[in-house]
């Protein structure tokens, strides 16, 4: 059907199976569930599901545009640039830079798309790596309460910079003559090694800090 071969036509089941014989695990893996919208489910049925699919997609993406825009306009545009702004300022605000985060959700989503091969894999890694810093820092937060926010955001930073050699060191992109450097783990693991990390090396810096002033 992707293919745009014909039922009816006298070589269908000779190019289905070809097809089909050339298919992985993974291939299948997200082919299933369309094929099945596609070729099983009735005709009403069908476009109920599809619309739905639509409908769960469009209200999550919203969302996270309109927190994202309005965190940029009440964290930075009002308070770093432009604290008495008038709102027809804050609209544009918000319009750019929910246009802003749009481009670079899309640009990731691309780039995901690139370094794996089967959308669960792209949905793992992306929940992986930007829940890994949420977390760690949420964490970071909560235990390491002496922590101040200048030394917070360079512990946010290392911790950042370890979830993406875990994620890049794993796939294709890395140079085969820094084998031996590569993470050692499974990039799903990213959302535990990442506050871990971020935890440690947050005590260690907050023990430091007290060391010397006690020292003082």
């Amino acid at each position: 059907m992707q293919a745009g071969v014909s039922i009816s036509a006298s070589d269908y089941q000779i190019q289905q199976q070809q097809i089909a014989g050339e298919l992985t695990e993974r291939d299948l893996g997200d082919r299933v569930f369309p094929h099945f919208i596609a070729a099983h489910l009735p005709q009403g049925a069908r476009g109920l599901l599809i619309a739905a699919i639509f409908a769960a997609a469009m209200s999550t993406v919203s969302t996270s545009l309109n927190s994202s825009a309005t965190l940029v306009l009440s964290d930075f545009y009002q308070r770093l640039w432009r604290p008495h702004s008038c709102e027809r300022h804050q609209m544009h605000a918000l319009r750019i830079a929910t246009v802003a985060w749009g481009l670079m959700g899309t640009l990731m989503a691309l780039s995901l798309v690139q370094l794996t091969e089967t959308v669960l894999d792209v949905w793992w890694l992306l929940s992986g790596v930007l829940g890994a810093g949420i977390v760690g820092l949420f964490l970071l937060g909560l235990l390491v309460p002496t922590l101040s926010s200048k030394r917070a955001l360079i512990v946010l930073s290392v911790g950042m910079l370890i979830i993406a050699w875990m994620v890049i060191s794993t796939t294709d992109h890395w140079p085969s003559s820094c084998s031996s450097l590569a993470s050692p783990f499974h990039p799903y693991l990213v959302i535990v090694i990442g506050p871990l990390a971020m935890i440690v090396l947050g005590r260690l810096v907050a023990a430091s800090n007290e060391r010397a002033i006690y020292t003082e």
